[in-house]
């Protein structure tokens, strides 16, 4: 009877670890899920939220998150900050005490470092520790109704990515040196899949598209292959995991997103230099 018994406990812990490990649980004991408050835009927000359904699909334990949204340049920091609903309900999350990471991302205009500090000072005020999450988003694909060339927005992304890194996020790191500023250029995914694209590599997805698409339109919107990059790309550099043990929900892709989302990354492990814990 005991060893009946023993034999039936056994087959019990291989089914659950099987079914943990399937769905990405594996990572929630050494992944500590954070409290997370993202404010933004259209390029920003969509991604959070995609970002938040896969850090639940994959079990992250004590993940939250809340977001608060305007579109556009009234998304960008200064404009949050400006807008009187909207800074009164960021403050309200603000003012609770327990927010982990808290993320923004920036506009062409509205986003200068007197912006961020802003924020970052009223968020330190309740939350001493609070992580500070950019998140650099892609430029628009067209200007004016004209559509941009992909070798035209492939250099201007990389160069601006270089330069908003010299003069925002090294600018932040140093103004607070005691915590740690995070940040994201998942933007690089809409190069990357647009440059997968004009090769011939995404089997099954369209450029432009409501569903299946790298963009749901002209202007450049995420479709839902860039949010589910994107979204990887936030689990890497917020959480750290493996995204080889994440899986989307909802995703049935035919190309290898991972392997898009991976050269992402690449660029942003270079920009987020681990840092002691103090």
């Amino acid at each position: 009877m005991i060893h009946k018994s023993l034999t039936h406990w056994i087959s019990l812990r291989i089914i659950v670890v099987a079914l943990l490990v399937s769905n990405g649980f594996a990572n929630d004991k050494e992944t500590p899920g954070k409290n997370c408050l993202f404010i933004g835009h259209s390029f920003f927000i969509p991604v959070s939220r995609s970002f938040n359904a896969m850090a639940k699909n994959a079990g992250v334990e004590g993940h939250s998150q809340r977001d608060v949204f305007r579109g556009g340049k009234n998304g960008a920091p200064g404009s949050l900050w400006d807008h009187e609903p909207s800074r009164t309900k960021i403050q309200s999350s603000l003012d609770e005490g327990n927010i982990d990471l808290f993320g923004m991302t920036l506009y062409s205009s509205k986003s200068s470092i007197e912006d961020y500090k802003k924020w970052i000072d009223y968020a330190l005020k309740k939350n001493p520790k609070v992580e500070v999450f950019i998140g650099i988003p892609w430029g628009r694909t067209s200007e004016g109704g004209v559509k941009r060339s992909l070798a035209a927005y492939s250099e201007g992304s990389r160069a601006f990515q270089s330069r908003i890194h010299k003069e925002l996020i090294l600018k932040l790191r140093a103004l607070y040196p005691k915590n740690k500023i995070t940040c994201s250029y998942y933007g690089m995914a809409s190069v990357e899949l647009w440059t997968m694209h004009e090769a011939g590599k995404m089997p099954g997805i369209n450029r432009v598209a409501k569903s299946n698409s790298v963009y749901r339109d002209a202007m450049g919107h995420a479709g839902d292959a860039l949010l589910t990059v994107a979204g990887l790309v936030w689990m890497n550099t917020i959480y750290g995991i493996d995204i080889a043990k994440v899986k989307p929900p909802k995703v049935d892709f035919k190309f290898d997103y991972k392997a898009a989302a991976a050269k992402v990354i690449a660029l942003d492990k270079k920009h987020n230099p681990k840092k002691a814990k103090l």
